[in-house]
């Protein structure tokens, strides 16, 4: 409200919210059908009290001051939460005259306000009977999201771009208040405590990686601030981690013995802006092994192509013959909470990954700093750039739930809404790489570019299906 106020006018008494509960129980027909009439609802008029004689600690329903703007929000709840109505209704009162009587223009602010209340009500309904299940978050997510062709993809993104990422900004948001959260209890015990980097980043218990403890591993634990990530292929496909500290080293190379993960991607530089992100957790000299807990490291090999590094490690556990082979790759410069590199170029990293992947016997190691944002904006790109390679144009995709689903194994994935628009860019570019190259095939055969050539024997495919309900950690 203009005029120098700082609060807001609240219209209704605390208990109203009682009123329409009560009111709706007498009509549960209402929910299971389309209603419009006008007793499926509940009028409410404001101003229509006199309070001149109201102490002022008591509510009372009394006039709007005149020549006043009022800005009116329209909040919808189910019992899933509740959704904020994306634009407002400005209303403004009008200044009296001798000619104009206080209660025609209480009556036509009242006009007004009970049209908004009609139109509220009528939010509740739609949401009550699209609602999958009480208490189900998914309720917000079909009302503002729905999975998106491949070949449909760049107009969509369009969309999204405009008004300065105004609905970009609003998923995000939406994915902030709706992610999961789980028990994460041996995280904050007083003995893993000071194995997290970062205070607000710790491990879900549900999907953490747990470490081998023997009969003489005195005063250790099974934890490392690390969770298993489903992935294209596999319900353990990645272990995203944070960066390892100098009292998680052995951790760390235990992990990898004990899952073993034959390949690490490092997405973080050690230091950025002056600030440690990451320790160095490798020998820094070739040949020059060095041990870690029970687990002997060697770097044989360090090279650097295309803005990429790697290194390649031997490693030995005491007292066993066995020998393994662990490579990791490194890209640099990659910003935290920012989406600063090229899309190309991120994509040509993955390739390269992806192709030592397959030949990986256990999950891929991915960590940044926290082993959230870029961790997670990797992994998401992966997937898919691994489904639209191997589906049809035709087939959906959803990044909104994607990225939802990874933070239901690990808090935090994708950490900044830099990254979510970076997801959203690269996978375009995904896409125009598939028609570029099905494009040059046709070309090549003397294929009519009208014939549909992508075809799945397993129908529409859904990157947006919910791994929890297949998966268990």
């Amino acid at each position: 409200m203009d005029g120098g106020a700082t609060g807001r006018y609240c219209a209704t008494p605390e208990n109203f919210h009682i009123t329409v509960a009560q009111a709706a129980r007498t009509r549960r027909s209402v929910y299971r059908r389309v209603a419009r009439s006008a007793a499926d609802f509940v009028l409410y008029t404001v101003g229509e009290e006199q309070c001149d004689q109201v102490d002022g600690s008591q509510y009372c329903n009394g006039p709007l001051p005149e020549d006043k703007s009022f800005v009116v929000i329209i909040w919808a709840c189910t019992r899933a939460g509740c959704t904020e109505s994306a634009d407002v209704v400005i209303v403004r009162t009008q200044a009296v005259d001798d000619g104009l009587p206080m209660g025609a223009i209480i009556g036509a602010v009242a006009a007004v306000v009970v049209v908004i209340i009609i139109a509220a009500v009528i939010i509740v309904l739609v949401l009550r009977r699209r609602r999958k299940s009480p208490g189900s978050s998914s309720v917000q997510l079909s009302l503002i999201r729905k999975p998106i062709k491949l070949k449909d993809f760049a107009t969509h993104l369009e969309r999204l771009h405009k008004d300065y990422n105004r609905l970009f900004h609003k998923e995000f948001k939406t994915i902030e208040k709706i992610s999961p959260e789980h028990s994460q209890e041996a995280a904050m015990t007083d003995a893993n405590k000071l194995k997290n980097r970062y205070a607000k980043t710790l491990s879900y218990d549900h999907s953490r990686v747990k470490l081998s403890t023997g009969d003489d591993d005195a005063g250790t634990t099974d934890y490392i601030n690390a969770n298993y990530i489903p992935g294209y292929n596999s319900p353990r496909e990645y272990i995203a981690t944070q960066g390892p500290m100098v009292s998680t080293f052995s951790d760390f190379w235990r992990m990898m013995w004990e899952q073993k993960s034959s390949l690490i991607v490092m997405l973080s530089d050690l230091q950025e802006r002056g600030e440690p992100k990451v320790d160095m957790y490798w020998p820094g000299e070739l040949h020059a092994p060095l041990q870690y807990g029970d687990i002997i490291v060697e770097l044989t090999t360090s090279s650097t192509l295309n803005k990429f590094t790697t290194r390649t490690f031997r490693l030995h556990k005491e007292d066993q013959d066995d020998m393994r082979r662990v490579v990791q790759y490194f890209v640099p410069g990659w910003e935290v909470f920012s989406a600063n590199l090229q899309s190309e170029e991120v994509l040509d990293f993955i390739s390269i990954v992806r192709q030592e992947a397959r030949s990986s016997q256990g999950p891929v190691v991915v960590h940044c700093s926290a082993g959230v944002g870029r961790t997670g904006t990797f992994i998401a790109l992966d997937f898919l750039k691994q489904f639209v390679e191997e589906h049809s144009l035709d087939d959906e995709v959803d990044i909104f739930t994607l990225v939802r689903n990874l933070r239901h194994y690990r808090p935090l994935m994708v950490q900044s809404e830099s990254q979510y628009v970076f997801i959203h860019d690269t996978l375009k570019v995904i896409i125009e790489r598939k028609v570029c190259g099905v494009q040059e095939r046709n070309i090549y055969f003397g294929i009519s570019p009208n014939v549909n050539q992508a075809s799945d024997s397993n129908g529409n495919a859904h990157v947006y299906t919910d791994l929890r309900q297949t998966t268990k950690i």
